[in-house]
């Protein structure tokens, strides 16, 4: 589904906007890794607590004064919804990194 899928990025993308106050770095990578597809958000915020990774992609949980915590957990129901999963790490940037892999379909 283009429009779920779009949603996922656009998701990951407003995070990592928010995350660095609209004024810091962000990096989308895209890899093609045998039968799947992994599509990564860096940002060079200040990352997750590795505490609190778990909790985030749950949903219904945020940091944010007026965050809903529904933004990842579509992420992550978009993902499953896919056959694919959501990952949680810190970037080379310095934040953190959202990746999303699905399976790949070649045409």
């Amino acid at each position: 589904n283009a429009t779920a899928l779009g949603r996922v990025v656009l998701n990951l993308l407003l995070n990592a906007a928010e995350a660095t106050n609209g004024k810091g770095l962000i990096e989308v990578r895209v890899f093609a890794e045998g039968a799947s597809a992994r599509l990564e958000v860096h940002d060079d915020g200040p990352g997750v607590p590795a505490e609190l990774r778990e909790r985030v992609l749950a949903g219904f949980f945020t940091t944010k004064p007026e965050g809903s915590g529904l933004g990842l957990l579509s992420v992550r129901v978009s993902a499953a919804e896919h056959g694919g999963s959501v990952a949680l790490g810190d970037s080379d940037l310095g934040g953190a990194v959202f990746a999303v892999t699905l399976p790949a379909e070649r045409g």
